[in-house]
């Protein structure tokens, strides 16, 4: 193929801001703007004397790199000759090249056909349809003839095998009404009466099951569905979309249910995770506890009308005897209609931890510092006993009442009781007063034994203080 170079539109044209010799191949120019970027052609002079050159490369006003009698005859030019991008003989030539080259390369992209043509591009023929060379290597196109070998070889695999190994599980969507379903096998090559010692057909159930049910294939007779334990299905076994695997049982002429354990026996164990869903609108339809004459004594089921999970107690004379209910924030019981809260509401039966213990005055902490600060808690229910001890570097420069902040839990509206301080070291106290605590919200308030509040000026930079208590939550 025969290199090709762009134009410029109009073809605008510069002069040369120089005389030239035969031999220079760096032209200067007036505006080296004018011709296209390199590589590229140029003509200079106008006429039947022109010059075509090649330029590779530009440096400001400069044409550099350049071919002088690229096309005609390289010769002098005086300053101001005109100089442009003008469509030359060379385009003319290596355009009407490329294209017959083009059209003579009939083994890559012409000569197109539907036919299994090697090295040709693949054309549909008016059907739509086009021809594929027998596949060998893996990713070749599969022909139909070769899908359709492939199709029937399976097929006459199937029943030849079927009475010798039933290895298959044949899919079928069944039709009928609850309770009695229809499948046909003949598009698996099992027509007339298919039904042989291990069967297996996975069923897609059009509608929900009422009681034990049956299924016919073919042109047999109905055969009921048994679970493995040899029980009907029950009412709901057999949901409507749902997809269940049967096998037949000649020794029951009957289909089994794969991998159903609806029925349990004495003593069995189950191992892993066990779901049940309670059927219909009933909350209370769940696991019943049954003793050894057969009365239910108790029941576990989970109410959505409030959340919770019940545990009921039944006394067989009477009803319903006791309850214990919980969910994350109700842990109780009920006797008869009488309620009763095991724990306060919205409570952990036990938790401790530790909490930073912040002296402010006034509200602000502006400068205070400590050498160390401790702070521990225990709440058991609603009640929240506390503890801390700080000791000073800076009282700082706040003022106002004195307090202890961070609390993990704000105190109800239950009132709140007088604690006396453990440690005070360095802090004023009239003679006869001794220091007492208070609870509000997170904070601890200081008082004397008269109610005088403890402020900043009954502090020192080195004060110590050390207090514990309780409150409710």
């Amino acid at each position: 193929m025969q290199t090709m170079y762009p134009g410029m539109p109009n073809s605008p044209q510069t002069e040369l801001a120089q005389a030239i010799d035969d031999q220079t191949t760096t032209i200067p120019l007036v505006d080296a703007s004018k011709p296209p970027p390199a590589p590229n052609l140029a003509t200079i002079g106008v006429g039947e004397d022109a010059e075509t050159i090649l330029y590779t490369g530009k440096s400001g006003n400069n044409l550099t790199g350049v071919t002088r009698g690229f096309q005609g005859a390289a010769k002098a030019w005086v300053q101001g000759t005109k100089v442009a991008r003008n469509f030359t003989a060379y385009d003319y030539d290596a355009l009407r090249e490329n294209l017959e080259d083009h059209a003579a390369a009939t083994t890559s992209v012409h000569g197109a056909t539907s036919a299994a043509t090697p090295n040709t591009i693949v054309q549909r023929d008016s059907a739509g349809r086009f021809k594929a060379a027998v596949p060998v290597a893996a990713d070749d196109v599969a022909r139909k003839e070769d899908v359709d070998y492939v199709a029937s070889s399976l097929m006459h695999h199937s029943r030849d095998d079927l009475n010798v190994f039933p290895c298959h599980v044949y899919y079928c969507i069944a039709w009928g009404t609850a309770n009695n379903y229809f499948v046909d096998l003949s598009g698996f090559g099992l027509s007339g009466t298919p039904l042989t010692d291990g069967l297996a057909i996975a069923v897609q159930i059009p509608v929900d099951n009422t009681g034990p049910s049956r299924l016919t294939v073919g042109l047999e007779n109905p055969r009921p569905i048994k679970k493995p334990n040899g029980n009907d299905v029950a009412a709901g076994n057999l949901k409507a979309g749902s997809i269940y695997t049967l096998r037949y049982s000649m020794a029951t002429a009957s289909f089994i249910l794969q991998g159903e354990v609806s029925d349990f026996s004495v003593g069995g164990t189950i191992f892993g995770e066990l779901s049940i869903q309670a059927p219909g609108t009933n909350p209370e339809s769940a696991i019943n506890l049954i003793d050894n004459t057969g009365i239910r004594q108790g029941r576990l089921f989970y109410n959505p009308n409030n959340d919770r999970v019940v545990f009921r107690k039944y006394a067989p004379s009477s009803g319903i005897s006791a309850d214990v209910m919980f969910n994350e924030s109700v842990f109780m019981y009920r006797v008869g209609s009488t309620f009763y809260n095991v724990w306060h509401s919205g409570n952990v039966p036990i938790e401790t931890g530790t909490w930073t213990p912040e002296l402010r005055f006034g509200g602000s902490t502006a400068g205070i510092t400590y050498t160390n600060r401790m702070g521990r808690y225990t709440r058991i229910a609603n009640v929240v006993y506390w503890s801390f001890h700080i000791w000073l570097t800076s009282k700082g420069s706040a003022t106002g009442a004195a307090e202890i902040a961070g609390l993990p839990f704000a105190r109800s509206g239950d009132p709140g009781f007088l604690h006396a301080v453990g440690r005070a070291n360095i802090i004023s106290v009239q003679s006869g007063e001794w220091l007492s605590s208070n609870v509000f919200d997170t904070r601890i308030t200081l008082y004397t034994r008269s109610g005088i509040v403890i402020s900043n000026a009954d502090f020192a930079n080195t004060s110590e203080l050390g207090a514990s208590g309780f409150y409710f939550i």
